[in-house]
């Protein structure tokens, strides 16, 4: 990811984080044991677009996928609420850059995992991030 790639993560995983403190993660970086609600940030690198035919600099639209996790279902739906709190109809900040709203915003029920050691509870919320240049 460059700067501006990064930044759009960040931005996401912050927005959440004050939501959910202490139990928002990277992949592959949920410790041991895990706490009993919690999400997990991916974002996709992103894609430029040219979006003035006089300007040089481009827009930059990235894809986030949310895991929201839960020991049960009730605790996976709270931690997809605290998301959608955090971010539905907020503008994120980048120094720089014109944030958009996130959208499309697509969200999943809740599903279980039963892959780990024991059944676990997840949903997934999905939505792009557009901003171009300030």
């Amino acid at each position: 990811m460059n700067d501006e790639e990064e930044l759009h993560h960040a931005a996401v995983f912050a927005a959440i984080e004050a939501q959910i403190p202490d139990a928002v993660y990277e992949i592959g970086e949920v410790p041991a044991p895990a706490p009993s609600r919690y999400a997990v940030v991916v974002s996709s690198p992103g894609d430029w677009e040219q979006v003035r035919f006089t300007a040089d600099k481009a827009a930059l639209r990235s894809t986030h996928t949310v895991y929201c996790v839960g020991d049960d279902a009730k605790a996976a739906r709270w931690v997809a609420r605290r998301v959608r709190v955090a971010l539905k109809d907020v503008r994120l900040t980048i120094a720089g850059r014109h944030v958009f709203r996130p959208d499309p915003w697509i969200s999943r029920p809740i599903a279980l995992e039963r892959d780990g050691l024991y059944p676990l509870p997840f949903g997934v919320i999905q939505f792009d991030l557009l901003s171009e240049p300030a």
